[in-house]
């Protein structure tokens, strides 16, 4: 794959994810704060919506427009769930590298932006060559 196309992705993978992150706080400010809707429910509907939304984006960024739509949406939640297991094991182990260098806030913080990072390299990859394979190209063609 070349340099250029990879970069694409990668940025199409990081719009995605910040398109992802607005919805999920404007959903959930709607629900929350001017429907009244219980904050746990509210939370979980709006985390839901954008993962639908990530989804059927980060789709379109790999020309996954074709193809297997279940395949990929189970492939994705699948991605989805270990990456939540990774969040969870790694954010916490790595702000405690930095405790003492930083304030425990910005310890979890950059904690938390190290990890993203991570995992957006590797889920780029794992778009490209796992999740959305199999699918037929914007061009008509098949990957």
């Amino acid at each position: 794959m070349s340099r250029l196309r990879w970069a694409w992705q990668l940025l199409g993978v990081a719009l995605a994810g910040g398109a992802g992150l607005l919805v999920d706080v404007s959903v959930l400010w709607i629900l929350a704060v001017e429907l009244d809707v219980p904050r746990a429910a509210a939370a979980a509907t709006s985390y839901a919506v954008s993962g639908v939304v990530v989804f059927l984006l980060n789709r379109s960024v790999f020309g996954a427009r074709g193809g297997d739509v279940a395949r990929h949406g189970r492939r994705f939640l699948a991605l989805f769930a270990f990456n939540l297991v990774v969040t969870t094991l790694l954010v916490p182990l790595l702000a405690g590298g930095f405790d003492g260098a930083l304030s425990p806030d910005a310890s979890l913080l950059l904690a938390k932006a190290i990890t993203v990072l991570g995992l957006l390299l590797g889920n780029t990859v794992l778009y490209r060559t796992w999740v959305f394979t199999g699918a037929a190209t914007a061009d008509g063609g098949e990957r």
